[in-house]
């Protein structure tokens, strides 16, 4: 016959910095489990600096979890019932689908080849690679950098 042992998860990790605490949660666990798991460890414990009425940072790391809003503001909810812990950041190892496309747009040069003529103006968001030349009278506007491989004549406008 054997005997085994359970042994409970630990959903919480807290270090403590100069900077006030460091929650690691666990992110392999569902968030329920892990609300219940912070509640628990954040009840037994009263974290304070010793000075009356001071108030301790608290920084939230996610590791590789995603938080809706509803779930965010539970967590929130959940740290501040510990009159003494105020949060200073939630930081996730994951990003939504809307920033990774930001990030790449941004990181993306666009290609023209064409002479700017004058009157003309040549816009792109991010960054542009411009093949061909731009006319006195002609404008370039780029989001971001503009890089020109043949020449910008004299008066040639361009604008970031």
């Amino acid at each position: 016959m054997s005997i085994l042992k359970t042994q409970k998860q630990q959903y919480v990790t807290i270090k403590g910095t100069k900077n006030g605490l460091t929650l690691q949660l666990n992110d392999d666990c569902s968030f329920d489990d892990l609300l219940s798991g912070l509640r628990e460890v954040l009840l037994l414990e009263q974290y304070t600096d010793g000075r009356e009425g001071h108030k301790v940072n608290v920084h939230i790391k996610l590791g590789f979890r995603y938080l809706t809003e509803d779930q965010e503001t539970r967590l929130t909810e959940a740290v501040s019932e510990n009159e003494h812990l105020v949060i200073h950041s939630i930081e996730s190892d994951v990003m939504s689908t809307e920033e990774a496309r930001r990030l790449k747009a941004e990181a993306e040069i666009t290609s023209v080849a064409k002479i700017v003529r004058s009157g003309q103006v040549l816009y792109v968001e991010g960054d542009l690679l411009l093949i061909g030349d731009v006319n006195p009278g002609g404008t370039i506007r780029a989001g971001g950098k503009y890089f020109c491989a043949w020449r910008i004549k004299r008066c040639g406008a361009c604008w970031m």
